[in-house]
């Protein structure tokens, strides 16, 4: 199991639009917030609120930035 976490705008300037692929092959991938982050997603349930997320073994998915400390995960399963 591996933590990313997503820093905020003030430690590394993404530019706005920037997509980032996450590959978890083995385990689980926990996307987690650094300080001021918000992390949003769509899942099987309807909106995942501002919260880390858990990519599952065998999944992949792409993180947005959408605004300054703003990303959005994009994908089709596997991210609660």
């Amino acid at each position: 199991s591996h933590t990313w976490t997503i820093p905020p705008n003030s430690s590394v300037a993404f530019p706005i639009g920037t997509v980032i692929e996450i590959v978890n092959a083995v385990g689980t991938v926990t996307l987690a917030r650094g300080t001021g982050v918000a992390l949003s997603a769509i899942g099987n349930g309807g909106f995942i609120g501002d919260a880390n997320k858990t990519v599952a073994s065998g999944y992949t998915c792409r993180i947005m930035k959408w605004a300054a400390n703003q990303w959005f995960v994009l994908h089709s399963g596997g991210v609660t």
